[in-house]
């Protein structure tokens, strides 16, 4: 149910499982065990360690953990945003750039990046 912000949020950087889609609860549970378990799920929600987050875009639900949580929003190529593997330095096809070493995606500073850069920036300011 949110894929994409655990996407965006490896891309800042973070370490951030992804239960899978229809998981049962004590599937997540077991994958949320010392972090911060973000839901759609209002019954899961309850949970101390929870958040339920709600909207339905990238800005709305990064605006909330930045506000809730200040986590930083910055690009931090550490994490695989596919897979939540580690990068690596590595020369790509592109130039310079990082390899994750679980799943062998490459990575490189594209022109998305600066579109990233740029939904960070509006979420810091509003």
């Amino acid at each position: 149910m949110l894929g994409k912000l655990a996407r965006w949020l490896r891309i800042f950087g973070y370490d951030c499982g992804l239960a899978p889609e229809r998981a049962a609860d004590s599937e997540v549970l077991s994958l949320a065990e010392g972090r911060i378990l973000l839901t759609r799920d209002k019954e899961l929600a309850r949970l101390p360690n929870a958040l339920y987050v709600p909207g339905n875009t990238i800005k709305s639900q990064l605006s909330l953990l930045y506000r809730r949580y200040h986590i930083r929003l910055a690009i931090t190529p550490t994490r695989c945003p596919l897979c939540n593997g580690k990068l690596v330095k590595a020369e790509t096809p592109n130039g310079p750039g990082w390899k994750c070493t679980s799943c062998g995606k490459e990575y490189w500073q594209g022109s998305h990046w600066k579109r990233i850069a740029e939904l960070a920036e509006e979420v810091r300011r509003e």
